[in-house]
């Protein structure tokens, strides 16, 4: 049986100071294949995207001081087992629209203020995989994205 599955590898921490508790990592994608017991790895990214991260520590500094926004990602219905205090909720599957919003629509739908391009925010879901993928989108809209690796399961420990 020959199936194919696309997955993010964290390829390198590098220390790189950005402030309190963030850091940058390059990921890089890449696709597995299993045939007949053997699997195989190849690299198919060929410029790897470095992203910001950061820890529980860089979180709690956000909270006190309310920079960066903190968005959580996660879809409505996960927010009844806790939140990082101050985030704000925007689902992964509308971020990319809502960063394109008029101002005004954008706080009447968040319920917050539409971060200006460039700003830094934070992305924080269940446990990280959806952060990271909020943040490349970000990123790509020109946002100083950082990605909270552990999120919510790190948070609530």
């Amino acid at each position: 049986m020959v199936f194919t599955a696309m997955i993010k590898y964290i390829h390198r921490l590098q220390s790189t100071d950005h402030g309190p508790g963030i850091k940058s990592l390059y990921s890089y994608s890449l696709q597995t294949t299993a045939r007949g017991g053997r699997v195989f790895t190849t690299n198919t990214t060929a410029n790897p995207t470095r992203m910001k991260t950061v820890d529980k520590e860089g979180v709690k500094k956000a909270v006190e001081t309310g920079n960066p926004v903190i968005i959580d990602v996660r879809n409505p219905a996960e927010l009844q087992g806790g939140t990082i205090p101050t985030s704000h909720n925007i689902p992964l599957p509308a971020l990319s629209s809502a960063l394109n919003l008029a101002s005004e629509e954008f706080s009447q739908r968040y319920g917050f203020s539409k971060p200006a391009s460039g700003s830094s925010l934070i992305f924080s879901c269940q446990k990280g995989v959806r952060a990271m993928s909020a943040a490349e989108t970000a990123k790509g809209l020109g946002y100083d994205a950082i990605c909270y690796s552990g999120s919510f399961n790190d948070w609530s420990q």
